[in-house]
């Protein structure tokens, strides 16, 4: 016979607080303006380092009738824009980079790239073209990396990169979280391991996160199903804390 074993994991990822002006609203002046298109500057882009062609953007509804966060965004056009964040990754993380990428209404589209780095390390790039962007809105990119016991020297940054002509971005956000496992203690069965198998992954639409997690012994063959690897996908909001209860059939005597 078996019984059914209820068992609880905890994940919670938190903000990176070394970010500066993440969603460019720390603003310099934007002196240049076509009326209806909204205000702008070619630069400087406080807290970040701007290479090529970019800038500061308040854009009018002609162009984006809203933007993710606040009122100002930053644009790009064959140029880049990078941010040393002034620490190091940490052991066992888990991190996740997310760019909100607009496409103008009056614009084809156009490519990217994202990236976390640590020093001359690229821990994890993303690109992708804003042709499945609707013209005058935003979607969320990103890239994750785990790191291990001894992560990669040099401060870790942000690197975001327009391929072709101009892009839109917002609301630039590093989160993180433990990348350990979750032991259980269970009379008779020893220590049971929750071990996460993949990073969160986010929705464009709307935030929602999932992780994958698997219940087996010490030994990482033996699961608790009896009949190989238990996975299951569970979505959730972040950063509010979750737990996560997961039906485990465990094997007894007859």
């Amino acid at each position: 016979m078996k019984n059914i074993l209820l068992l609880a994991l905890m994940f919670c990822a938190s903000s990176l607080n070394a970010q500066v002006n993440p969603s460019f609203e720390i603003t310099a002046s934007l002196p240049l303006s076509d009326g209806a298109g909204g205000f702008w500057n070619y630069g400087p882009i406080p807290g970040w380092t701007l290479s090529g062609e970019g800038g500061l953007w308040m854009p009018g509804a002609k162009y984006f009738p809203s933007v993710p966060d606040g009122k100002l965004i930053a644009w790009l056009n064959k140029g880049s824009i990078s941010q040393d964040l002034g620490v190091p990754p940490g052991a066992n993380t888990i991190y996740m980079l997310t760019v909100s990428i607009g496409r103008r209404t009056d614009l084809l589209a156009n490519s990217y790239t994202i990236s976390l780095n640590s020093g001359a390390t690229v821990l994890c790039v993303a690109s992708g073209n804003s042709s499945i962007i609707p013209p005058g809105t935003f979607q969320q990119e990103s890239c994750t990396f785990t790191s291990d016991a001894n992560p990669a020297a040099g401060n870790l940054s942000i690197s975001i990169m327009s391929v072709g002509t101009q892009i839109d971005l917002d609301a630039v956000t590093l989160t993180k979280a433990p990348a350990k496992p979750f032991d259980y203690v269970l009379p008779g069965l020893g220590t049971v391991t929750f071990p996460m198998q993949a990073p969160p992954v986010c929705t464009p639409a709307d935030g929602a996160c999932s992780i994958v997690i698997q219940a087996c012994l010490p030994d990482g063959v033996t699961c608790l199903n009896g009949l190989g690897t238990l996975s299951l996908v569970k979505t959730f909001s972040l950063p509010t804390p979750q737990v996560l209860t997961v039906p485990v059939a465990v094997a007894t005597n007859p």
